[in-house]
């Protein structure tokens, strides 16, 4: 079976990833602060909580992956690490910047860019005041993030990609 570590795994998109790797027969090693409080272990489902900003969290889960599932062939990470700003003040050149790392051949490395989710984040939120910020009129699903990011992780000619999954709030009508 195929190996995906998947962070920011405890709710919202993570959650839905992790489901979604599963449903697709892969063993996953989820990730965050609280991944043992919100999730359940499984014989394919390995958790470990901890700041994926600390080297030594990182080094954990991919160690817990090698250990247990002996390679990883997929990491979705789903929190942002290792940027300099939030995602989402990323601009186009950031991410062209982050996908111009010369792997080709031996990764592939793309990015789904999520417009406004229907997530646990804006539970509280009007949904009508959401759907108005997307020009198709409706909220984006995790389900809809989950199956862009299997896509890229089943498309073998794809890297290098940024994958718009916004509603059309990218090009907008504004």
């Amino acid at each position: 079976m195929p190996t995906a570590i998947i962070t920011g795994a405890s709710q919202g998109i993570g959650a839905g990833l992790v489901e979604g790797f599963l449903g697709e027969s892969y063993d996953v090693v989820a990730t965050a602060l609280d991944a043992t409080r919100k999730l359940s272990p499984s014989s394919h489902l390995l958790l470990v909580d901890g700041d994926l900003g600390k080297r030594e969290t990182a080094a954990e889960v991919v160690r817990t992956a090698a250990d247990r599932f002996g390679a990883v062939d997929v990491l979705v990470n789903n929190v942002g690490i290792y940027r300099a700003k939030p995602f989402t003040e990323c601009t186009e050149d950031d991410l062209d910047a982050l996908l111009s790392v010369n792997l080709v051949g031996f990764v592939h490395l793309n990015a789904v860019a999520p417009g406004v989710v229907n997530t646990p984040l804006h539970e509280d939120d009007p949904k009508d005041d959401l759907k108005k910020q997307q020009p198709m009129g409706s909220l984006t699903e995790v389900k809809d993030i989950v199956e862009a990011v299997l896509y890229l992780s089943r498309a073998r000619q794809v890297t290098g990609q940024v994958l718009y999954v916004d509603g059309g709030a990218r090009v907008g009508r504004w």
